[in-house]
């Protein structure tokens, strides 16, 4: 019995931009809704020693769409 599912592709393209590549200033892959609440410093509610010293250098920015797509290519 043939089956019907098709693949995205069938196979990764190697010409493909990284995900580093396609990062672009101003991207954000999300969204939150105003807070409903009172704001907390973060420092009452995460141990000091569970905080970050330093910034997230080197994370793309990248729309929750771009995200999305690349693992999802990356998977097939």
């Amino acid at each position: 019995m043939k089956s019907n599912i098709t693949k995205v592709t069938t196979h990764i393209n190697p010409n493909e931009a990284l995900i580093f590549e396609r990062s672009q200033p101003g991207r954000i892959g999300y969204r939150l809704p105003p807070l409903d609440v009172d704001a907390l410093p973060i420092g009452e509610i995460v141990p000091p020693e569970f905080l970050r010293e330093d910034d997230l250098e080197g994370v793309p920015e990248v729309s929750e769409v771009d995200v999305i797509r690349h693992f999802v290519r990356m998977s097939t």
